[in-house]
This record gives C-alpha cells, sequence and structure tokens, in this order.
C-alpha cells in the first residue's frame, strides 16, 4: 500500500507538467506572454516538488514502518492579513489563513494555516516565485487536530498563483495521538477576489487511528 502511494505522489507533479506542455501547444503561435508565463511557472513548481518527493522516497522514514492509509483533504480557505513576522524585519511575510473543507480520516474540518514566504528568494526560481514554509491545522467536528508542515514554493501574478508544499505531521492529538504521515499540498490562489481566496488539496499518507 505505501509504494503505490508513494508512485501516485511522484506521478502528480509529472501530470502537472505534461499538462502545461500540452497547454503551451495548443496554444503555439497564439498564446500570449502572460499565458506562456503561467504554464512555465507551473512546470516550475511541479519540477521542484517532484524532486523533493523523489528525494523522501530515497530515504524511508519511520512513517513507512506503520499502518499508513491514503489521506486527502481539500480546504476553501480565506487570506485574514499578511505582516511581516516578526515585525522588525521586511525578509519575511506571514500569511494568516482559515478555512473549511473535508477529508478522510477526519470528515468536515475547520483550518487555520500560516505560510511564511521568504521574500529573499523572490524570483530566484523564476519570476513571480518565491519559497515558503507552510504549517495548517486541521481540526475535526470532534476537536481532534493534526498539523501539517513543510517547504514549498509558490509562483504567479498579481491575479493568480499556485503554491505546491510538502508537508510531514508535527502535531497530533486525539485519535491521531502519535500518529505519523507525509505528503504535499497544492493551492490555488485567486488574487483578483476581496480578500484573497484560496482552494489547498492535500494529498498523502497518514497512519490510521487504528494502527495507533
Amino acid at each position: 500500500m505505501y509504494r503505490k502511494t508513494v508512485i501516485r505522489l511522484l506521478l502528480v507533479p509529472l501530470a502537472m507538467v505534461l499538462a502545461a506542455r500540452r497547454t503551451l501547444m495548443h496554444h503555439r503561435g497564439r498564446t500570449g506572454r502572460k499565458e506562456r508565463t503561467v504554464v512555465v511557472k507551473t512546470r516550475q513548481v511541479a519540477l521542484m516538488v517532484g524532486a523533493a518527493l523523489a528525494a523522501t522516497v530515497a530515504v524511508p522514514s519511520h512513517a513507512s514502518a506503520m499502518s499508513q492509509v491514503p489521506f486527502r483533504a481539500t480546504v476553501a480557505e480565506i487570506d485574514r492579513g499578511e505582516a511581516f513576522c516578526p515585525t522588525t524585519q521586511t525578509r519575511y511575510l506571514c500569511v494568516t489563513l482559515t478555512g473549511t473543507g473535508q477529508a478522510t480520516q477526519l470528515g468536515t474540518l475547520q483550518e487555520s494555516a500560516v505560510v511564511v514566504v521568504d521574500l529573499s528568494t523572490a524570483g530566484v526560481a523564476g519570476p513571480g516565485c518565491a519559497s515558503e514554509l507552510r504549517t495548517s491545522t486541521l481540526t475535526a467536528a470532534h476537536g481532534d487536530q493534526v498539523t501539517l508542515q513543510g517547504p514549498g514554493q509558490a509562483c504567479g501574478d498579481s491575479h493568480h498563483a499556485t503554491a505546491l508544499d510538502l508537508w510531514v505531521v508535527t502535531a497530533r492529538t486525539g485519535r491521531f495521538a502519535g500518529a505519523t504521515g507525509s505528503g504535499f499540498n497544492v493551492a490555488s490562489i485567486d488574487r483578483n477576489s476581496t480578500p484573497v481566496t484560496s482552494v489547498t488539496t492535500f494529498s498523502g499518507t497518514i497512519s490510521s487511528p487504528g494502527s495507533l
């Protein structure tokens, strides 16, 4: 089960790259610079996450030794504010998010998340791209919590952005006390809305409550 899930995780970034290539070829000759830039940025982020996932698979973790089950969550989010963190510097920008959604193992959930963007990396991986660290706490209706944290990268412009992050389980309560797991998330960010909104999908594996 674990190996099959890992293979599925590795195929997602590859599928994103191929989709970006098909989009570019379909519009060849009539695609504007802005559309081509979005396709290239999607490919850059997908390749980055694919490489990171491959590195994760190459080094087996304690999570693989436990009974792991597929984990997936989809969360609709609202940007609650952005501020430098700490306020005495201008390198790190903290974006606070709240959201609601559904997840396997959790059911209906509430999310509280903080994304720390490293502005010193802006443009290093490509125009409109910057590195980030995302921490998401997912709370089930009965109060059990799972916190997912990991590094990633966001690419986009003033209208739309896509962020991809790796995650591991860093904290857990209730039925999930002692749980382990890992995976990645993809966030589609709409910067045209007020406030800014996003939809984030988490995919990976987590140890099932019955195996703890």
